[in-house]
């Protein structure tokens, strides 16, 4: 069985089809910024697909999945798990369908929080995942905009609006998410 086919098969078994449909918007955007911005689309799609595996499991599954990850588990995300599952959907994307591409596994454990030094294909599902057409908060405009900007202001643009949407809710934000900010605040200014 392709690795594709075996990908389809887990995401309808695992999935609500809500969760299904928003993974193949992810990966057809994952891929289209791959070919934008010189990446293997092929890689962009796969990570788009397997993003959020892990999204709809419960928060002790998750913590019992990232512990076989090495990482170890911060405060905020005991406090907020779903900040794990792109973590746990790396662990199970190894173990359950075989996927050794450490692009790919890098892209889809960080694609929530966000990561310093993020590769390409990390930075290309963390904007696919923010920006893929069943998105309500992100116009069509700034869709279009995405073609002007390099991949370092697209994702600085990502995540100074994850930033302000976490503290419009009163959520605490990832010591990930704000390492990441300033790393690219010393390259996009």
């Amino acid at each position: 069985m392709s690795e594709d086919k075996a990908i389809e098969i887990y995401l309808k078994k695992n999935l609500s089809e809500k969760r299904v449909m928003h993974s193949h918007r992810t990966a057809d955007t994952a891929e289209k910024l791959c070919m934008l911005y010189g990446f293997d689309p092929g890689k962009g799609r796969t990570a788009g697909l397997l993003h959020d595996i892990a999204r709809e499991l419960s928060a002790e599954k998750v913590f019992e999945i990232v512990e076989r990850d090495g990482f170890g588990i911060s405060k905020i995300e005991r406090d907020y798990p779903v900040l794990l599952h792109g973590r746990a959907g790396a662990v199970l994307s190894r173990e359950e369908l075989g996927i050794e591409d450490e692009e790919i596994l890098d892209a889809v454990r960080w694609h929530t929080t966000g990561k310093r030094g993020m590769n390409g294909i990390t930075s290309i599902l963390y904007i696919a995942d923010y920006i893929e057409p069943g998105r309500t908060h992100i116009d069509n405009d700034f869709r279009m905009k995405t073609r002007e900007m390099n991949l370092e202001q697209l994702v600085m643009k990502v995540v100074k609006d994850s930033i302000a949407y976490c503290r419009m809710k009163g959520y605490s934000v990832a010591e990930q998410t704000f390492m990441l900010y300033h790393d690219l605040e010393k390259k996009v200014s």
